[in-house]
């Protein structure tokens, strides 16, 4: 009885190991598939629809709200931003297009940027072929048991960028949502 519970006590060791592990392999996966310029391995990794919304839903609110104020200088605030929505709808989509791609989303953790055109959304460390001056500072870390935060603090600025993780499966995890820092947000450029 004495072995057969060992075993027992070994293998629910060894599974919640790997369990617990599960979000690191993913993530691991992830920047792998990105090193090796392999899109369509390192886009299992991403929930495209949960992802667009969040990232769209900050950038069109910061982008609103700096139009609102830049605005309010001018009376006719209220025409102006009528016939500004359209405008500011295509760039809000321009960005989520090339932000939301696994090179996108390397540029956003390791620089902190947003991309708003194709060439941006590849990230500065390889198209130089060599690393940042200064790389950011990641943090790992359950939320709960089926979200994952992975937390870059890249330098000059404030806040840190939040990337989340859902647990897809038992032992599949899913880039799904990211928490902006106004500063990434205003950082990019509109060519």
């Amino acid at each position: 009885m004495s072995k057969r519970l060992s075993w027992l006590i070994v293998a629910v060791s060894f599974s919640s190991a790997i369990l617990y592990l599960t979000p690191y392999i993913s993530l691991f996966s992830f920047k792998k598939a990105i090193d090796n310029n392999d899109s369509a391995e390192a886009a299992k990794y991403i929930d495209f629809i949960s992802l667009r919304k969040s990232i769209g839903s900050q950038v069109k609110f910061v982008l609103r709200d700096r139009t609102a104020q830049m605005g309010s200088i001018n009376s006719l605030v209220d025409i102006s931003l009528f016939m500004i929505n359209p405008i500011l709808d295509n760039m809000v989509e321009s960005i989520v297009d090339f932000t939301v791609t696994p090179n996108g989303l390397a540029l956003l953790v390791n620089n902190g940027e947003l991309s708003n055109n194709s060439l941006d959304s590849l990230p500065k460390q390889t198209q130089g072929n060599h690393l940042n001056d200064s790389e950011p500072k990641i943090s790992l870390y359950y939320k709960s048991l089926n979200e994952f935060i992975l937390s870059s603090q890249v330098k000059d600025i404030n806040e840190p960028i939040i990337i989340s993780l859902r647990r897809e499966r038992v032992v599949f995890w899913k880039i799904s949502q990211a928490l902006l820092p106004i500063e990434s947000i205003l950082s990019v450029e509109y060519k």
